[in-house]
């Protein structure tokens, strides 16, 4: 059996505006915030005593792919 334990996330996120226009939309994703170790109650991983990935933080940018920017 393994012990429970709770993550935290978090997400925002806005869009880029030209002239009215959308023109790239910016993310931000952290999970596991507090950097808490745990184990998947399912994985297999959990035998060998290998802890799941720790605090994640993600910047991302999409850009529309069209002619008329």
């Amino acid at each position: 059996m393994t012990p429970s334990y709770t993550l935290f996330g978090l997400s925002i996120g806005t869009d880029v505006l030209r002239h009215g226009k959308k023109v790239a939309e910016l993310m931000m994703i952290a999970d596991n915030l507090f950097d808490v170790s745990y184990q998947d109650h399912l994985s297999r991983l959990k035998y060998a005593g290998i802890y799941n990935m720790g605090r994640n933080i993600v910047f991302k940018m999409m850009i529309p792919i069209n002619g008329n920017l």
